[in-house]
């Protein structure tokens, strides 16, 4: 898809003193961005996956690059009262390993698709915190 023919958004909010994330690449003009939000979807499943106590942000970045995440910028961050640490891009080194209870936003971008879904780590597979993606 064109550059020119999509547009990428993201808005925030607080709610009882909590940051919230949320942002979707959206068609300008008529494209289609179906195959792209299909690539977008299995990079963010392969992501989420990796989301367990002990996985560092390198674990992260492997699955991340292994499903075809290309970007700039960070690819998941920590979010609490606001952005917060961990902050994982597809060139850091942090090897602070996840636990159980660390909200994450994930924001892989594959073929220009960028889109955010936020989920919990917890004991067992993590948890959405928002509906299915």
């Amino acid at each position: 898809m064109p550059a020119s023919r999509s547009a990428k958004g993201s808005c925030g909010g607080r709610a009882r003193a909590h940051a919230g994330v949320a942002a979707d690449t959206v068609a300008v003009g008529g494209g289609d961005l179906t195959a792209a939000r299909r690539a977008w979807f299995a990079a963010l499943c392969a992501l989420a996956k990796r989301c367990r106590p002990g996985a560092t942000a390198a674990d992260l970045r492997a699955a991340a690059i292994a499903a075809g995440a290309r970007q700039e910028g960070l690819l998941a961050h920590g979010l609490g009262v606001g952005i917060e640490p961990p902050f994982v891009d597809l060139a850091g080194e942090d090897a602070e390993p996840l636990r159980p209870g660390t909200v994450l936003v994930l924001a892989p971008v594959v073929d220009r698709f960028r889109a955010t879904r936020a989920l919990i780590v917890t004991a067992g597979s993590p948890r959405w915190l928002e509906g299915a993606p």
